[in-house]
Parts: structure tokens; sequence; C-alpha cells
């Protein structure tokens, strides 16, 4: 289920997060951001189809990217690319195979949109720290 603190899609993003982190690590953050709206979107408008199963950005993507940037290693953040692919810890909920849960698909919706709000708002910060400092003014 999307949204719970023991599923470990919710803790990656969130864990990438740290204000040192916020303007080199913006650009992957961003296409994560973006990656999982276009599967939840797939995820939707499949809900009724049989044996569709949920797609999710990669686990192993998320452990790559939370690894380079704890580690602060720009040449793997640069290479880097979200890959989509089937989420393979979603069970089946009906009959016919199909994986997709519309109330767990609109939480992951809601979670990603904080998840994009955060992101701005970080850089935001920033981009004003350094325009003050640039500036000489404090604000």
């Amino acid at each position: 289920m999307t949204g719970r603190k023991d599923d470990p899609r919710c803790s990656t993003q969130v864990e990438l997060i740290r204000p040192a982190d916020g303007v080199a690590s913006a650009p992957k953050l961003g296409m994560v951001v973006a990656r999982t709206l276009r599967a939840l979107a797939s995820n939707i408008a499949n809900l009724e189809t049989p044996g569709f199963r949920r797609l999710d950005v990669s686990l192993q993507f998320r452990t790559q990217l939370s690894e380079a940037v704890r580690r602060q290693d720009d040449s793997t953040l640069n290479t880097l690319r979200p890959t989509v692919a089937v989420d393979t810890s979603a069970p089946a909920r009906t009959p016919d195979g199909n994986s997709v849960n519309l109330t767990d698909e609109l939480i992951a919706m809601q979670d990603n949109g904080l998840e994009h709000s955060l992101h701005v708002q970080m850089i935001s910060a920033r981009m004003s720290r350094l325009r003050s400092a640039i500036s000489g003014r404090i604000s």
C-alpha cells in the first residue's frame, strides 16, 4: 500500500532531500516526480484493464539515487535516469490480475504533489539565500 511508513517507496525521496543537496539533486528529483506522475496516470487509466500491473519508478533507481546523494557523487547523479517498472510488490486486487487500487493511486498522487512542492520550496529558499549573499543584503 502506498503511503505507509513501512513501504520502502515512501521513505526514499524524503531521504534524498537535505538542504546541502537541494540544488545539486534538484533536476533528478524533478525527474522522479515527473516520472512518478506519469506512472500514476497510467495506473489510473488502466484501473479496469484486465491483467494490468501497477507501475512505479523502479526501487533500484530510487536506491541508487539515494546512495549517490548520500555520497555526494555528482558523476553518478549525472548519469542516473529514472525508470518506470512494474511494481512487483503490489498484489493483484481483482480476479483478473489487475494490481491497481484507486485509493492507493490517489494517495500516491497527493504524496507526489507534496514532494514536488517541497522541492520547489527548497530550491526557492536556496536561490533566495544565494541572491542575498551576492547582493550583500540580508532579508
